[in-house]
């Protein structure tokens, strides 16, 4: 699972890196010739719409695990904190689950940081061709023969695009999930707390037996 989000990564950054040096050779000196930038966007953008049809649903399994990963994690970690859990394991299961937490999230911010800034070099290009165009009237049948409409973004198998929107749909998504789990346990907390001392006694009088 973790080797498929590094390889989409790694293309999504490969991407990255490309629209950076199309950006450099649009607003460098040596004015590079329109035609071949827009070719070489286009090229681009048939990449990126290879890389999101072979990573559209490992990134909507991906997230969706993040997700619950990142909601539960965060959750056991304020039961910890209750201290709903026996005594002698508390310290172990609150840096356990906000390491959990950490990692996940982080993933979960990296991915879509990645795909928000590769539309915006995309954006940002456009953008910029669009006015050198246009103020050459020279240069301007050049878009008419090859439009700039093609919008490069990945996306979570057309679910959800991967971008900052999402991200902070996802974040309040997660803010919800916990509030609703932590009202269920701070609604009745001696009942859970008891709840967890009389298992952990059970299991210690089990071993103890065996």
């Amino acid at each position: 699972m973790m080797m498929v989000a590094n390889q989409f990564m790694g293309l999504v950054k490969h991407v990255d890196l490309s629209l950076s040096c199309l950006l450099k050779q649009l607003k460098s000196p040596d004015q590079t010739p329109s035609k071949e930038l827009l070719k070489s966007y286009h090229q681009l953008y048939d990449v990126s719409k290879l890389i999101d049809d072979a990573f559209s649903l490992q990134n909507l399994i991906l997230i969706i695990h993040h997700v619950f990963a990142t909601t539960f994690s965060m959750y056991y970690f304020f039961e910890a904190i209750m201290h709903l859990y026996p005594s002698s394991s508390v310290k172990k299961r609150i840096w356990l689950n906000l390491a959990t937490y950490i990692l996940y999230f982080s993933c979960i911010c990296l991915k879509f940081a990645l795909c928000q800034t590769v539309q915006s070099k995309a954006k940002d290009f456009k953008e910029t061709l669009y006015d050198k165009i246009f103020n050459d009237s020279q240069e301007a049948q050049t878009l008419a023969l090859r439009p700039l409409y093609k919008k490069i973004k990945f996306s979570a198998f057309d679910v959800l695009d991967m971008d900052f929107k999402a991200l902070k749909a996802i974040i309040m998504t997660i803010v919800t999930y916990q509030v609703i789990l932590l009202q269920f346990t701070v609604s009745n907390p001696s009942t859970d707390k008891k709840d967890f001392h009389n298992n952990s006694s059970s299991l210690e009088q089990n071993r103890s037996r065996s």
